[in-house]
């Protein structure tokens, strides 16, 4: 039986990253190149500080779907220094109070995958931070093989920068109340 939906999901802001390499330097880290805020390179930049960039995935799991990285470049969590590393720990816990406060999400899938054998695409090292919702799948999900985004990247953006004020606080000490 073919599928109700095709397996495929139009996403125009991919085709210029894939039909103008040359816009980047040889063999340059896609997440280098964002930053460094290339030219036409597409990033969704959520925040910036302390040696840490986050931003939205072009390509979701689901809305809100973050990448975490250190400025270093950097290809093993091993590799990145203590204060490298609780400042990048740091920020993933922010995002996720930055998460709950925005779009209340009931759980998290949180992790890195090192190397091409695990699952990385990329050779900079790399937090995904990924929202769950209850019920956030459906039968274009289960049966297209399509995901279903709630609203485009932008206003999701736009959403998060409105409460930027979760990194002026220590994700180390309790949540005031």
């Amino acid at each position: 039986m073919e599928p109700l939906f095709p397996d495929y999901f139009l996403v125009p802001h991919k085709k210029e990253y894939i039909t103008h390499p040359e816009k980047r330097e040889k063999g340059k880290c896609i997440l280098c190149a964002i930053r460094d805020r290339e030219e036409g390179i597409p990033a969704y930049e959520v925040y910036r500080g302390n040696g840490v960039v986050i931003i939205l995935n072009l390509y979701p799991y689901t809305s809100g779907h973050g990448l975490i990285f250190p400025e270093r470049h950097v290809s093993e969590y091993d590799e990145l220094s203590f204060e490298e590393m609780v400042e990048l720990n740091k920020k993933v816990l922010q995002y996720m109070r930055l998460l709950r406060i925005v779009q209340r999400p009931k759980g998290f899938n949180v992790g890195f995958n090192q190397g091409y054998e695990a699952g990385g695409s990329i050779e900079h090292l790399h937090f995904h931070v990924v929202p769950r919702y209850p019920r956030e799948l459906n039968f274009i999900d289960l049966i297209g093989k399509t995901r279903v985004l709630l609203e485009p990247l932008d206003q999701t953006l736009a959403a998060l920068r409105r409460h930027l004020e979760v990194f002026e606080e220590d994700p180390f000490l309790p949540k005031a109340e």
